[in-house]
């Protein structure tokens, strides 16, 4: 019996390890339309529905983009 295993190479995730991008399948033209959406004062589930993204999504990108702002 034979055990497959799937080796990562940590350089090669690393460029997209902290980005908001991470862990996440969404096209890159996609979070500057939701963060433009965010300061026009849209609603979040306005937004969700907009960019055809889930609701915890688009709060995940905006906390996201909140932190990174901030810190």
């Amino acid at each position: 019996m034979s055990t497959n295993f799937i080796l990562w190479d940590a350089a090669q995730t690393r460029s997209t390890f902290y980005t908001l991008q991470y862990r996440r399948q969404i096209e890159p033209e996609t979070i500057p339309m939701v963060l433009q959406g965010h300061i026009e004062g849209s609603s979040l589930r306005g937004i969700s529905r907009t960019v055809n993204l889930s609701y915890n999504t688009v709060v995940s990108l905006v906390r996201a983009a909140s932190q990174k702002a901030s810190g």
